[in-house]
């Protein structure tokens, strides 16, 4: 991926997918679509972060390959939201939907409205 909209639109793939594993987890109760969806969304948040940064102007090469050096940018490009979005994504689907495998789906949920929102606005 090289540019900005290839972020994105991986991003669109795995947030769906996110979605849709949450609700058959919801249909059906089984905790393994959940904790898959939870990853998912995870991850979609992660490349929308890298859309996010290209947008401001980091080159392709200098993208984040580690949690400490996406602190740091984001520290420097982003406003408190996104930063406390970054955090929240990370307790609620990295930490305690996946590997605890205990989500809570209304903060599941909202989580991922929130990053829905942030990959409209990319």
């Amino acid at each position: 991926m090289t540019s900005n909209k290839n972020y994105i639109e991986e991003a669109k793939k795995y947030f769906q997918i996110a979605v849709d594993e949450i609700l058959k987890s919801k249909k059906n109760g089984d905790i393994k679509y959940a904790v898959n969806g939870c990853e998912k969304g995870w991850l979609a948040f992660n490349i929308a972060l890298d859309a996010y940064f290209l947008k401001n102007g980091i080159d392709v090469k200098e993208l984040p390959k580690n949690h400490r050096r996406k602190k740091m940018l984001l520290k420097k490009f982003a406003d408190d939201d996104l930063r406390n979005l970054y955090y929240r994504a990370m307790a609620v689907l990295h930490i305690f939907g996946f590997y605890e495998r205990n989500p809570e789906f209304d903060e599941v949920d909202e989580t991922l409205d929130d990053i829905k929102n942030l990959i409209d606005k990319l």
